[in-house]
């Protein structure tokens, strides 16, 4: 059983929130999140990024979003974004449960988006 964990990213200011604590309605539903320094944010504002389970090839804790490089990895080139698709998180390629197949974390889409782009 993989860690539960989130990360928050701030749409507004474009930067990272300390996450201290997340508010839930009595149906379950996110309401807010609270930072460390006790700011309170709205889910217009945030964005809630989900651990994966996994670790890249140096132990960094992969999340969605993340940017993964896979260009020294066998035959695999390219960079590649963590999604969550039919209840498995894609890389772009078949991942497995093994951390040093899936590369390293080299940047997010949220403050790395040009890592994207075709060179």
């Amino acid at each position: 059983m993989r860690e539960i964990k989130f990360r928050a990213w701030d749409r507004l200011n474009k930067r990272w929130i300390d996450l201290f604590l997340l508010r839930f309605s009595m149906d379950g539903d996110i309401l807010s999140v609270d930072s460390l320094s006790k700011e309170s944010y709205g889910l217009h504002q945030v964005e809630l990024i989900q651990f994966t389970g996994l670790k890249d090839k140096n132990g960094k804790e992969i999340y969605e979003g993340d940017i993964l490089d896979k260009a020294n990895f066998a035959h695999i080139g390219g960079s590649y974004v963590v999604e969550w698709d039919d209840n498995k998180y894609n890389c772009g390629w078949n991942t497995t449960k093994d951390d040093s197949d899936v590369g390293e974390v080299i940047g997010n889409i949220y403050e790395n988006s040009e890592l994207l782009e075709e060179k």
